[in-house]
């Protein structure tokens, strides 16, 4: 990870198609944010186990049984903050989530403004 020092915030993103990844390190691009986006649930939890203050985007409908093993995986060692984006098909699954504790969901069609200020509020000081 150049360029990335320990005061550097990094939102590590879930997902099997580029979408969230792009468009966050749009919205962050004059932050000393970075984002870096994982294809599967093990390199997800690997990549946010390693970073020094990490905040984790979950896109549930590329995986759903391993999103929701993952989020208990890492709330068995200190969840930092979680955001899941879900589907409308997928909206059952909220509730689960939040127990799991995942911080916030939104739905599939936020904007990218949006997400990132959601991101935003969940950077660690």
């Amino acid at each position: 990870m150049s360029g990335v020092t320990s005061s550097t915030a990094t939102i590590v993103v879930f997902e099997t198609q580029p979408r969230w990844a792009p468009e966050l390190q749009h919205q962050f691009v004059d932050e000393d944010v970075h984002v870096v986006g994982r294809s599967t649930t093990t390199d997800f939890v690997v990549e946010v186990e390693s970073a020094e203050r990490p905040v984790g985007l979950l896109e549930v409908a590329s995986d759903p049984a391993g999103c929701l093993a993952r989020i208990g995986t890492l709330n068995s060692r200190a969840l930092p903050p979680v955001v899941a984006v879900l589907t409308r098909d997928l909206a059952d699954l909220e509730w689960p989530l939040r127990e799991l504790g995942v911080t916030s969901v939104v739905d599939e069609f936020v904007p990218g403004h949006e997400l990132a200020a959601v991101c935003r509020r969940l950077l660690p000081d």
